[in-house]
């Protein structure tokens, strides 16, 4: 009982599970920051799986001093974590072979055979030669 508040009415207040806010958040943001190249979806969807699985074993503990809408953040947390982790890895890949393909498709520029302006120069500068 040492876990609950209690108001000046001398009835116990509720609080949320520890960590279920800050897994809700995270995993909505994790979708949010998804489409920024993944790069930041994967931290936040990581968080919010770990502080999900960290409230919802608090939770199971003592269920009668948490809210019962700290079930519900719970499964949001986790639910948004594990798609945003999952939308995040697959943009990330994404990104990744499209700047691997960009790459590939510019180095055939270097294949062209430039030894023929070199003769073109010689001989434009030639008849500059002659000209002066």
């Amino acid at each position: 009982m040492e876990n609950q508040i209690e108001n000046q009415s001398g009835s116990v207040k509720l609080r949320p599970a520890p960590k279920s806010i800050a897994a809700m958040v995270l995993g909505i943001s994790s979708l949010g920051s998804s489409i920024i190249y993944g790069i930041f979806g994967i931290p936040c969807g990581i968080l919010a799986i770990i502080f999900a699985v960290k409230a919802r074993n608090a939770y199971e503990k003592n269920p009668s001093i948490y809210t019962p809408g700290s079930q519900k953040m719970i499964k949001t947390g986790m639910i948004t974590g594990i798609i945003g982790l999952i939308l995040s890895v697959i943009i990330l890949v994404a990104v990744i072979f499209f700047f691997v393909w960009i790459f590939n498709q510019s180095s055939h520029y270097n294949d062209y055979d430039y030894s023929n302006y070199s003769d073109d120069l010689n001989i434009k500068l030639q008849y500059i030669k002659l000209f002066l």
